[in-house]
């Protein structure tokens, strides 16, 4: 007796190889977009960090690894862009101040 139905082999053909080669080039160009955005279009660098937290909550393996961390990358690119810009623009208005 089995305690439930038997499932067939997993089994990995050529075609699902490529389909996962092709997911991890379109998540790492994502990726890519992400830090870009985060660096210079704070509000489209900040969507795309919530995608890609959404999306590794969504998914497994590599491709949730991928997700977490174009998402980290993307969060800390935006939390530099704003503490060096809110810095540069202290020390411009101090220097305006001591003119």
């Amino acid at each position: 007796m089995s305690a439930g139905p038997s499932r067939p082999p997993a089994t990995t053909t050529a075609l699902d190889a490529s389909a996962s080669g092709w997911l991890t080039a379109l998540v790492v160009v994502q990726g890519l977009a992400t830090i870009v955005a985060s660096v210079l279009f704070l509000p489209v660098g900040g969507a795309l960090v919530l995608a890609n937290v959404i999306r590794a909550t969504a998914t497994r393996g590599t491709t949730r690894a991928l997700f977490a961390m174009f998402a980290i990358t993307g969060a800390v690119a935006l939390v530099c862009v704003l503490v060096f810009g809110f810095q540069a623009s202290v020390t411009q208005e101090v220097s305006v101040v001591r003119q």
